[in-house]
């Protein structure tokens, strides 16, 4: 399903077998080795990004059962020509209390994002934020409540099952509240990056179309 943040297309599915993915999973979510900080981040959340162990995490097998909805993701921008994308992934691992303070993933090389919800601890955590201008002028004012009814919002709280998968413009400002469950939180995050034109990742490739390769990049 495509829903939107005023005009920003937010895709929410529901991914079948992420009990499996969670079980692949289980033996390195326990293990500190995996996770660290992230130097710059604000939130002290433990996390494989930019750790070197990301590396032997399971990525190629889970990524073969998202790629099909970030291909369908994809394909509601209208693309006009062929394309081929690679993804870097990590995951992360709240306990009770911890959160992640408001930002995108704005880069040079990556366009999409996303956010795959293993074990939510039946929370909706994730909120995605629109910081317009001329909007937060009339929340300022207290002007939404009382006097129009029709205002675009600010904000925007998908409910998140265990499976929930959400893919976003890497732009879209977004956060996690505090974890208020006694137990772990579990989420992957990734970034997609989209190249244009005839591109293969080797020579097995040679006889796919392009925009239906995708490359693993940890």
């Amino acid at each position: 399903m495509i829903d939107h943040l005023n005009s920003i297309p937010i895709y929410i599915g529901q991914v079948k077998n992420y009990k499996m993915h969670l079980d692949i999973l289980d033996q390195y979510i326990n293990d500190d080795s995996y996770f660290g900080s992230v130097n710059g981040w604000i939130s002290d959340v433990k996390t494989t990004f930019q750790q070197t162990q990301n590396r032997d995490l399971p990525w190629q097998i889970i990524l073969e059962d998202l790629n099909k909805y970030i291909q369908e993701y994809l394909e509601v921008l209208s693309p006009v020509s062929e394309y081929h994308y690679k993804t870097h992934m990590w995951m992360n691992r709240y306990s009770k209390g911890e959160y992640m303070e408001p930002h995108d993933h704005i880069s040079k090389s990556d366009q999409i994002s996303f956010a795959y919800i293993l074990n939510s601890q039946g929370q909706n955590n994730f909120v995605f934020e629109n910081r317009v201008d001329w909007i937060n002028s009339f929340d300022n004012n207290d002007l939404r409540s009382t006097l129009f009814t029709n205002l675009p919002v600010n904000s925007y709280i998908p409910e998140q099952k265990d499976g929930t998968l959400l893919i976003f413009p890497s732009s879209t400002i977004h956060y996690v509240t505090p974890n208020t469950s006694n137990d772990l939180r579990i989420t992957i995050s990734g970034n997609i990056s989209i190249k244009v034109g005839n591109y293969f990742v080797d020579e097995r490739d040679a006889t796919l179309k392009t925009k239906d390769v995708k490359v693993l990049d940890i």
